[in-house]
């Protein structure tokens, strides 16, 4: 007899974390070891997304020890994204990285340019609220991230 039908999102939550170790657990934070590179880090689903993309953020992309297996596993994330349902979908490609802009993108093609040039004022404000989750669901108190950073900067 099998096991109950597993729902597209949790298909690709199963294959994003098959990609890992999970070491411990604290809280509702994961320590994974990354089977491909071995990297060590903290976090949750979205973050061990962004570390198999390649992904520009917090977490150091995976430098796959073998070139072939970051083609398959890219295919496969791809794979499985194409299955979600459209609202899910929508909410990945609102607060994630997108597979394809890393699956094609190499090293040598990329500029660093400064973010109030880079974004429009709707994809400052995405990136605003995108920090402000995180902050709240990491449980950083705003008062203490304003005083390790300084008073905003002006645009």
């Amino acid at each position: 007899m099998e096991g109950p039908v597993r729902t597209p999102v949790q298909q690709l939550n199963d294959y994003l974390y098959s990609q890992f170790i999970i070491l411990r657990v604290v809280g509702g934070n994961k320590r994974f070891n990354c089977k491909n590179c071995l990297h060590n880090f903290s976090g949750q689903i979205g973050r061990v997304k962004q570390h198999l993309c390649g992904s520009i953020g917090d977490v150091k992309g995976c430098s796959f020890s073998e070139t072939n297996r970051k083609r398959e596993v890219l295919n496969e994330i791809e794979t499985l994204e194409q299955a979600l349902p459209k609202s899910k979908k929508q909410k990945l490609n609102k607060n994630t990285v997108s597979v394809a802009a890393f699956a094609t993108a190499s090293g040598s093609n990329l500029k660093q340019v400064p973010i109030q040039t880079s974004l429009s004022a709707a994809s400052k404000l995405a990136v605003d609220q995108a920090l402000a989750d995180w902050m709240f669901e990491s449980g950083i108190p705003a008062q203490e991230a304003v005083s390790a950073i300084g008073p905003p900067m002006a645009l």
